[in-house]
């Protein structure tokens, strides 16, 4: 999950006027679906990321507790299909994103390009997943003019 350390320092620069002493906490309960919604603001008030943040990571946390427990009384090929779903949210949140600012398709598929390289060079998939997305965020930043990928 070193995507989280990714995520983090990502909305760093957001975090307008969140006291130094909530940054461990927000950053501990940030998602894939609270990152998506934050990174989609331009400024990030402790309040907001807070109260987006708790409910997502309770849901997060108690929904893996029921998903665990329901995955032992379905059948195997059921829950196996369920996987497909993963693919399904993260397209959810990444389709967005692209029509707002059509460069975050190119830099998306950048990253996947990079990772499925890195994974054919036998490097494991956590840090695989690290250097494309760190790379990636290097590229598009030289890009990037500022301001055009936050317009909203």
């Amino acid at each position: 999950n070193l995507r989280h350390f990714a995520m983090s320092f990502s909305l760093r620069h957001r975090f307008g006027n969140v006291p130094v002493v909530l940054y461990p906490f927000v950053s501990f309960m940030i998602t894939d679906e609270t990152f998506s919604v934050a990174s989609s603001k331009k400024s990030l008030s402790a309040v907001y990321l807070l109260a987006m943040s708790f409910p997502c990571y309770l849901s997060w946390v108690c929904g893996s507790g029921v998903g665990f427990l329901i995955g032992e009384v379905l059948p195997e090929r059921i829950a196996e299909s369920a996987e497909v779903t993963l693919y399904s949210m993260f397209a959810a949140l990444l389709i967005p994103q692209a029509k707002k600012y059509p460069p975050a398709a190119a830099i998306a598929l950048s990253a996947a390009l990079l990772y499925l390289l890195l994974i054919r060079l036998h490097l494991i998939s956590g840090i695989a997943i690290l250097v494309s997305v760190i790379a990636v965020a290097f590229v598009a930043a030289a890009v990037i003019k500022d301001g055009d990928a936050n317009e909203n």
